[in-house]
Order: structure tokens, then sequence, then C-alpha cells
């Protein structure tokens, strides 16, 4: 029985087994905004909203959240989902520590309590404040650095050299079906496994979606209309849409 609840559960996404960041965001900069300390919150105080507030998500455990945050950095985020991860702040310097601003394929995080999930605008003004100080050295160093190989010059009557061109994979392409009952929760995983790594390895993305939906006793007008509205609302494509006998 506590399967077969737990299942149910699951299908209605009462209780979620899997996390994204992308699903993660909303909430972050939605409803638990305004318990955002200071520009962040931390990975301890976000768990324990979650297991006290029921219109949060109900994770079947720790670990959830957990994961969600280790796939963080690899992650897609645009517009109202947009924030950063931290390991932690520093008060003397007014800065946080080893700050993360997704897509970073090249960066990972282990998640603790003190794990901090950071503004997106905050984390933005650091970093620009970072590279603006890194740039005066750079070009203090460029100027007393000796080269570190000597410079070859050709000659018109010798020829450039020829670089061998490694043959490689370039296109990565797939199609899956998901389980109606759990499209969600399917859509959510391959968000997180798939694309956010495609994206984070600085992949040119190409997303279709393709649905196909029967019903035997036939949609009514009612349906046909708001379905139809909404698709053009989502800005599907005229071409490949619409009903069929």
């Amino acid at each position: 029985m506590a399967q077969r609840v737990s299942e149910k559960m699951i299908q209605e996404e009462a209780l979620v087994p899997t996390l994204g960041a992308v699903y993660l965001a909303p909430y972050l900069n939605g409803v638990l905004k305004g318990a955002w300390s200071h520009g962040h919150l931390s990975l301890g105080e976000l768990w324990g909203h979650m297991t006290r507030y029921p219109y949060l998500p109900r994770l079947a455990r720790r670990d959830v959240l957990d994961e969600c945050v280790r796939h963080a950095p690899l992650a897609v985020l645009v517009g109202q989902e947009r924030f950063a991860l931290a390991t932690g702040w520093d008060e003397t310097t007014q800065r946080y520590r080893g700050l993360i601003i997704p897509p970073r394929s090249d960066a990972s995080i282990t998640p603790t309590d003190n794990t901090l999930f950071v503004e997106w605008d905050v984390a933005q003004a650091q970093a620009e404040a970072e590279a603006t100080e890194a740039v005066p050295a750079t070009q203090d160093s460029s100027l007393t650095s000796e080269p570190s190989s000597p410079v070859r010059v050709l000659t018109p009557s010798e020829p450039p050299m020829e670089t061998e061109e490694e043959d490689g994979f370039i296109r990565f392409f797939g199609a899956v079906t998901l389980n109606p009952d759990r499209y969600s929760r399917d859509l959510g995983n391959i968000q997180r496994e798939i694309i956010d790594y495609l994206a984070g390895a600085g992949a040119t993305l190409e997303i279709s979606l393709d649905i196909q939906a029967r019903k035997a006793d036939g949609f009514t007008e009612a349906e046909i209309r708001t379905i139809t509205e909404n698709a053009r609302t989502l800005k599907f494509d005229n071409s490949a849409m619409g009903f069929s006998a």
C-alpha cells in the first residue's frame, strides 16, 4: 500500500523524487524571495522551509535537493529562473567565496548546509568587479613576461605549416517517448541530464516537442478552441498543429 500511495503522489507531483534547477528556481525567486538574507539563502535554510511549508515542493528526501545543487552549475537559466551558487560568504572582503554563475561546465560544488543560493544581480556585480580588478594585473604581466616559446616567422619561400584537424563528433541527436502519466518528471530528468549538459558544453541547441493525443469519443468544440488558442499563444508552428478525424 505504501508503494502504491508513493507512486500516486509522484504522478500527481505531491512527492518529488528528482528536482532540476529550472523547477526549483521559480520558488527561489517567487514565494521564497522574502526569506533571502542580504542577497542569499543557505541550502540548510531552504531545506528547513521545504519541510515546513506545504506550498513548497515535497521532496522524497534531502538527497533530492543535494543532487539538484550538484547539477545546478550546468543548468541553463533565463529570466526569473536565474540564480547563482557560492560556497560561503566572506565578512572581511564582503564577497562570496567559490561563486558559480550557471551555466559553467568547468565548475562543481559539494552541497552542504552552508552552500548559498545567491541573487543573480548580486552575483553578476561581484563577477564584473573581479573581472575589472584582474585586467590591470594581466596587462602588467604582459609587458614584463618573456615569450614562452620563440616566434616562428615564415618567409615567402616557406609554405605555412599544415595542421592536422582531428576528426570528431560534432552533432548529437536523440528522440525519446515520455510516460504520459509522469511527463513532468521525465521532462525534468531530460532537461537536467541531457539538455543542461549539452548547453554547458557550449553546444548550440535545437529542441522541438512532438505531441500526439487521441480521444476516443472526440474533442468537443470548446476543447478544440481552448487547445488551439493556447497552442498559438505558446508559439506552436501552425503548419504542424491541428486536429484530425
